[in-house]
């Protein structure tokens, strides 16, 4: 891994801690959490606008990709957790 992807990982690392802090550990039926997430991912849309468009600067982008894949953790995790409740197995591979 690249310097680059610790820095992100670690971004994200620190998103999933605030978003605990926040809200608790995430329990949510998974069409919700799939709303979650899209609405995370419609931020990020709405940012590449501002960037292309507006010449704004990318910070708030990668901010919004840091909560996407934070989100996208957290329902991971919640998958995890409760395993049996989705049918579903670790996947530690893609």
């Amino acid at each position: 891994m690249t310097d680059h992807t610790e820095i992100v990982l670690s971004a994200v690392r620190q998103e999933r801690k605030r978003q605990n802090a926040l809200h608790g550990e995430q329990k949510h039926p998974l069409p919700l959490f799939v709303s979650i997430l899209m609405g995370e991912v419609g931020e990020v849309a709405q940012e590449v606008q501002h960037c292309v468009f507006l010449n704004e600067p990318t910070w708030d982008l990668r901010n919004e990709l840091i909560q996407v894949a934070a989100v996208a953790v957290a329902m991971a995790e919640m998958i995890d957790r409760n395993e049996d409740a989705y049918d579903a197995t670790p996947h530690h591979n893609s």
